[in-house]
Formats: structure tokens, sequence, C-alpha cells
């Protein structure tokens, strides 16, 4: 049986988008790092949510984000948290691994990514990402 994750933002689709998967007999799972499939309607993430997660997948370090943007390291902070409640991932580590399943994310292979993946019991694979 094949598990899968829905983003979307519009409850009353969300509702009718579940329902019609598990008349298929698919499972919809509540924790997308737990799924084999992940279906999108609508970004889950804003554009500056994504940039600023895009930025600390780069630099690393929420002060070196927030002093290439221009910002506060609380905005990236709350930016990071955000993104992470709106898809339900319990760290950015996770945050991280979602949204570049759902192809929001620019990652070379890196191990730290992998290492931190891995504690948590996600699948990254090997090579290039």
């Amino acid at each position: 049986m094949c598990r899968v994750a829905l983003f979307c933002q519009d409850a009353p689709l969300l509702q009718k988008l579940r329902s019609c998967l598990e008349k298929e007999g698919f499972t919809v799972c509540i924790h997308p790092c737990q799924a084999e499939a992940v279906a999108v309607v609508d970004s889950p993430l804003t554009p500056a949510q994504v940039e600023v997660l895009q930025a600390y997948v780069e630099a690393g370090d929420v002060e070196e984000v927030a002093r290439l943007r221009g910002c506060s390291a609380e905005t990236v902070r709350r930016h990071l948290a955000e993104a992470r409640r709106r898809v339900g991932a319990k760290n950015v580590a996770q945050l991280v691994h979602i949204a570049w399943a759902l192809g929001l994310l620019t990652i070379g292979y890196n191990k730290n990514w992998s290492k931190k993946w891995q504690k948590f019991g996600i699948d990254a694979g090997g090579g290039t990402m």
C-alpha cells in the first residue's frame, strides 16, 4: 500500500483529494517524511520561505543567512519555523528534505545533510540529489 502526503492550502479541496485517494486504496499521511509519494496542489511554502530555506541550505547558518539577506536572524528563524509548521516537519532537516522532494530546493549532494537525514530515518539516497 502506498502512503501519500498531500499539500493543499484549500481545506475543502484537500478533503476531496484525500477522499479520492483513500477510495483508490492509498493511505494519506500526516507526516510527509513517512510517505512514499507526495501530491502537491499548490506550494505549501511562500516564495520568501523558499528563498530563506535555500539560503540556509547554502550557508548552513541562520546568522549568515540574515547577513546575506539584510534582515535579522529572528526573521530567518520565523520563516524557517513557519515553513516547518506548514509542512509538518519536526526540524529543519526534515523541512529541507520535504522541500527538496517537492522540487522547491536545489541541493548538491552534501554529507552533512545526508547525515542529518539519516539521524531522523530519512532515506535520501546517494549521489547527486
